[in-house]
């Protein structure tokens, strides 16, 4: 039995962008067909009972009609080293929610990958988006059926990055030539730049 999965970046007692992640866990809960649970309350009652209010801390939420909350403290990384994977074709419904099935997220020499779809397009990192910093500046590749993260609909909302797809050879090309910046996005770590092995 897979379970539910939110992590979130809770920032001396607050969670960031929590309306966010409750949107996204209450549209998994109805797809999966499970009990409908206060996830604020929950949460609110967890930082309260562990005494979270000073410090960064990972929030982890499990939940497949049980829940499990468990936090550590967050070491932010600056930079991270990725190399570029195709991703293997998987049920659509483990892309599009947040779950404990994590095998389509495959890596091989470095921890951290950006995959590519069957069309070539650039997608998504394991752990997150990508966003891409050009002169003029930040996009995103479409959601190509895969997770849409909680930052990179946060960005998209507040304006601060537009969608543009990206083929994998144009990419490459790109980042070869200086003239794109990368970063791997979620709601935990925020920003991460990526230097990228290709």
């Amino acid at each position: 039995m897979f379970s539910l999965i939110e992590t979130m970046r809770l920032d001396n007692g607050e969670v960031k962008r929590l309306s966010y992640h409750k949107k996204r866990i209450d549209g998994a809960i109805h797809h999966f067909k499970l009990n409908a649970f206060d996830f604020e309350d929950a949460l609110r009652s967890y930082v309260e009972k562990n005494g979270l209010y000073t410090g960064i801390y990972r929030l982890r939420v499990e939940y497949n009609n049980d829940l499990k909350i468990t936090h550590d403290l967050l070491e932010d990384k600056e930079e991270v080293d990725a190399n570029v994977l195709k991703m293997a074709p998987t049920d659509s419904e483990f892309l599009e929610y947040k779950t404990t099935v994590r095998s389509q997220y495959v890596t091989t020499t470095y921890p951290f990958a950006l995959y590519y779809d069957s069309e070539n397009r650039i997608t998504e990192f394991n752990i997150g988006n990508v966003v891409v910093k050009e002169a003029d500046g930040y996009y995103t590749p479409r959601e190509n059926g895969l997770l849409n993260g909680v930052m990179r609909q946060f960005l998209i909302d507040s304006g601060k990055i537009k969608i543009r797809d990206y083929t994998l050879e144009e990419f490459i090309e790109l980042y070869h030539e200086k003239k794109i910046d990368i970063y791997l996005i979620n709601s935990l770590r925020e920003w991460v730049k990526v230097n990228l092995h290709v």
